[in-house]
């Protein structure tokens, strides 16, 4: 059985990582913010000759090292951990003090009502609430509320911190790992360090207060725990593996596909060690089922309110497997919690519905392989072609608790220099650790064990759980994490095969011809295809949103310079400022009424219109296209965020969120304004942008 799995696993790593490995060389995603969509997802052409010729650099590079026994390649040299961990450490509190970012999303969904119990506020547990609806969340909500007690609520600092702590366990923990699996391979486990600190999404996460790194580390110490337990025989061991792997699932129920992949070795081991083995396969179980009891017990107490449905589990694989205009296919459509809200009185009808659309879409994709095969290639692209996994958008909060620095600012927006030059340091560096994959596979050997290739195991287990259910490429973070370990393994592999040993010399070289020349036939053949225009050009989507997003970059460099300015709008046809004030009116001349001045609240691209010192902002009218006052709310993403497109003339369109073809328009009156059809040539509709500074 051993055996089996063994080649199941690398037949499937094969083939999935040379289908990677050429997706990240045609194709980037990245998460921009279109049409008020902080997840909309860009595909646009890579440069794949780049990427080639900067891996033959670094290959060339670590031969050359590897020659004079420098560095990385000299076994005498010790990694000193505690010196790199303070390093790191400096600089990730260094990010966080010049970000002092304010959570948004689900992190506020989360954290607020944790923060909230305590005063007896108890409104997101209410039926069709938050937690009602996202009882998988209920976890990492209440460990949130524990740990209030110590730091207070809503102490973003500290939770961030501990962020930190999960980050450096996390390295420290595969580092660990590693060694075992090698016998302490310095060269190996030196490039994994150095694969572990360049790969920054990771730190960008430490500013996102959720489960993700907490349940990483968990997961990575249940895996260490496991191989303790195979080299000693003791019981502790296990029982301390499954509470970890309990208390991941617990901070995000996605890790239960680490938990399956450990069970799996727990199933192998039966045969030699069946007591022990079934032992673990009775404990994960009564941990996770009294977690998730005491979770559930300890909120019913504190809020004397007892569990509702929630979202039905095909929920998942209904977005999992459909079309997404605003983001990529499978990903988050907030027309799901619209469908939960109106079927909320009959939760067994639209589970129903929900099973019948799951049907519909499986059939379609069963009858109709090429749109299947361009689904499933524009999802994965958008999942695992990223090479940022939306860690930027994690500096577009809805506002931070201090400004930003330049080299922040430049970080934090698309169009940014920095953030620019950190995207294709990111591009070729996830060509090199899928690459880096790939040569392990390659050159590791006959005699490789199926205990090294855990987090292969784990990588595929994601990667085909995301296939069918609903993805991101944060969530897809964590698995290539994972995977490092084996690019610092093909790379020394590599190496070595390059140099042989002066006995063999010329049996490796031809062994190494041989598997470059397999390979490069695959590519060939996949080249191929591509050009002959056959469906599986939809494989890597080469040029689907170059010229998009293009267009999205310049649209950005217009507007960002009003990033967080306090702003004097006023139409271009009358001179008069917005001001929403008067009840029959929200315009204002300017010489009556200086004082009616906005502040653009900018949130993921798109902008809140604030009145200076003021808890008012513009919003849509909930029933018709009118324009009202109300106060700041950031829960709400439909009718109080807006949008500016600039106009050939300089003046600009101001548009709600998601809705680029309603503009807001002054009344032929002058007297109010509202929302209405754009039309190039209605001057009503064209507005002025001014910093304060700048008068008129």
């Amino acid at each position: 059985m051993e055996k089996l799995l063994k080649w199941i696993v690398l037949i499937l790593s094969y083939t999935i990582f040379l289908y990677l490995t050429l997706l990240s060389l045609f194709t980037t995603a990245v998460a921009g913010k279109n049409h008020g969509m902080s997840e909309y997802i860009f595909c646009y052409k890579d440069y794949p000759f780049v990427h080639v010729l900067i891996v033959l650099g670094f290959i060339s590079f670590l031969a050359f090292l590897y020659k004079k026994k420098w560095a990385i390649f000299d076994d005498s040299i010790e990694i000193n951990l505690k010196k790199h961990f303070m390093v790191i450490t400096v600089i990730c509190l260094l990010l966080i003090l010049a970000t002092q970012s304010v959570p948004r999303g689900d992190q506020i969904s989360i954290l607020n009502p944790s923060s909230a119990l305590g005063q007896g506020d108890f409104r997101a547990f209410y039926p069709t609430a938050y937690f009602d609806r996202y009882k998988n969340n209920k976890g990492i909500a209440f460990i949130f509320y524990l740990i209030s007690f110590v730091t207070g609520g809503r102490n973003y600092l500290i939770l961030q911190v501990l962020n930190i702590i999960a980050v450096l366990f996390s390295i420290l923990l595969i580092y660990r790992i590693v060694r075992i699996y090698y016998l302490n391979d310095q060269p190996t486990l030196k490039l994994l360090l150095i694969f572990s600190y360049l790969f920054l999404p990771i730190f960008f996460y430490i500013l996102f207060i959720y489960g993700n790194l907490y349940g990483l580390a968990m997961s990575l110490a249940a895996i260490k725990k496991r191989l303790d337990y195979r080299d000693t025989g003791k019981l502790r061991y296990i029982v301390l593996c499954a509470f970890y792997l309990a208390l991941a699932y617990i901070t995000k129920t996605n890790f239960i596909i680490i938990a399956i992949a450990v069970g799996i070795y727990f199933l192998i081991d039966i045969s030699q060690r069946i007591r022990k083995s079934l032992f673990f396969l009775i404990c994960f179980p009564l941990f996770i089922g009294g977690l998730s009891y005491g979770v559930t017990l300890g909120f019913t107490s504190i809020t004397k309110l007892s569990e509702h449905n929630s979202q039905a589990t095909l929920t998942w694989i209904k977005i999992g497997l459909s079309e997404n205009n605003k983001r990529a296919p499978g990903w988050w459509d907030e027309g799901v919690d619209v469908e939960w809200n109106n079927g909320k009185r009959n939760p067994e009808c639209l589970e129903q519905n929900i099973e019948f659309e799951v049907k519909e879409r499986i059939n379609k994709m069963w009858n109709d392989p090429k749109y299947a095969l361009d689904f499933f290639s524009r999802k994965n692209a958008g999942t695992w072609a990223n090479p940022e996994f939306e860690s930027n958008l994690l500096l577009r909060g809805e506002k931070s608790l201090v400004s930003y620095s330049p080299l922040i600012k430049s970080l934090s927006l698309d169009e940014g220099v920095v953030h620019q030059v950190l995207l294709n340091f990111l591009n070729i560096m996830q060509t090199v650790l899928y690459l880096g994959v790939l040569l392990y596979l390659i050159f590791g050997g006959r005699k490789r064990r199926l205990e090294e290739m855990i987090f292969l195991v784990i990588f595929l287990g994601g990667f085909i759980f995301h296939l069918f259910w609903e993805t991101k490429s944060q969530y897809a973070f964590v698995y290539v994490f994972m995977i490092i370990p084996y690019a610092a393994r093909g790379y020394r592999l590599l190496i070595k095969q390059i140099d042989g040993d002066k006995k063999s010399k010329k049996e490796t070289k031809t062994q190494l011809v041989i598997k470059a020349l397999a390979s490069l036939l695959v590519v060939i053949c996949f080249g191929a295809s591509l050009n002959r225009g056959s469906s599986i050009n939809k494989v890597v989507e080469i040029s689907k949103d170059t010229n998009l997003y293009k267009e999205y970059l310049a649209d950005c460099k217009q507007i960002s310079e009003f990033d967080q300015e306090l702003i004097l709008i006023y139409s271009k046809k009358q001179n008069r400022f917005l001001d929403s004030n008067k009840r029959d009116s929200i315009l204002f001349p300017v010489k009556n009424k200086p004082e009616s001045r906005y502040q653009l609240i900018e949130e993921n691209g798109l902008f809140r219109i604030k009145r200076y010192e003021s808890k008012y902002i513009l919003r849509k009218g909930l029933e018709d296209n009118s324009v009202l006052e109300a106060e700041l709310d950031y829960n709400d993403k439909l009718n109080q965020l807006w949008d500016f497109r600039k106009s050939d003339d300089g003046s600009y369109w101001i548009f709600i969120a998601g809705s680029p073809n309603y503009v807001l328009t002054l009344s032929d009156d002058n007297k109010t304004v509202a929302i209405k059809p754009i039309d190039e040539t209605d001057e009503n509709q064209k507005w002025y942008l001014l910093r304060e500074d700048t008068g008129r």
